[in-house]
């Protein structure tokens, strides 16, 4: 905010980690991530509080999610043998998250 009139953007906003249609976290068995929007990296933060962020700056223009969809490779928050991202608010398969929703709220007014 040391330059308020320097119009940004936001880039690999959020990195929180999440699965389709899962509400409880299973680092052991399935390694799923729970839907609700409350895990993140250390160094990310959730799709809420990435939005508000920008939201609350008229000097930023948007952001850029980290991702769109979910990939193979960088396992996070689990490891080997899990090889998903769950960063994505669209899965593998091409179904939206919850996440997706949340930002579809705030995007767009219902018609």
């Amino acid at each position: 905010s040391g330059h308020p009139n320097q119009p940004m953007i936001g880039s690999e906003t959020s990195s929180d980690y999440s699965d389709r249609y899962i509400y409880e976290n299973d680092g052991k068995l399935r390694m799923y991530v729970s839907s609700y929007d409350v895990n993140y990296p250390s160094w990310g933060n959730t799709a809420e509080d990435a939005w508000c962020a920008i939201a609350d700056r008229p000097f930023i223009a948007g952001g850029f999610y980290w991702t769109g969809f979910d990939y193979k490779g960088e396992p996070t928050p689990y490891g080997w043998p899990n090889i998903n991202s769950h960063f994505g608010v669209i899965d593998e398969a091409g179904f939206p998250k919850d996440n997706y929703y949340y930002h579809q709220s705030v995007f767009f007014s219902p018609d």
